[in-house]
């Protein structure tokens, strides 16, 4: 079995979460009881045993007391986001019909 396209950028992700919950001073046990969780679930995310959807990463971030628009910019930073945006951008444009700007 082959790995997940975006395998590399989830681990860059799971990095960056695991540094901002270290940057707070906060262990695992810490997290997932400021989320009503056990420290074996925080342990699973953060090994990627376990993935987050949106819902969960915004309850995981409030246990960090940070929100998804604080940690957003660090995550761009971290996987160059901006990066890979632009080739859907100029694909768009080389989608567009003749005659149109």
């Amino acid at each position: 079995m082959s790995k997940p396209l975006h395998a590399e950028d989830y681990a860059g992700f799971l990095r960056e979460l695991r540094k901002a919950r270290e940057d707070r001073g906060m262990t695992q046990e810490d997290v997932a009881q400021a989320m009503g969780e056990r420290q074996t679930y925080v342990s699973k995310v953060e090994t990627g045993v376990r993935r987050l959807d949106i819902v969960e990463l915004a309850r995981w971030l409030a246990a960090l007391q940070m929100t998804l628009s604080e940690f957003a910019p660090v995550l761009e930073s971290a996987l160059g986001a901006h990066d890979v945006l632009k080739p859907a951008a100029k694909a768009r444009r080389l989608r567009r019909p003749a005659g149109r700007a």
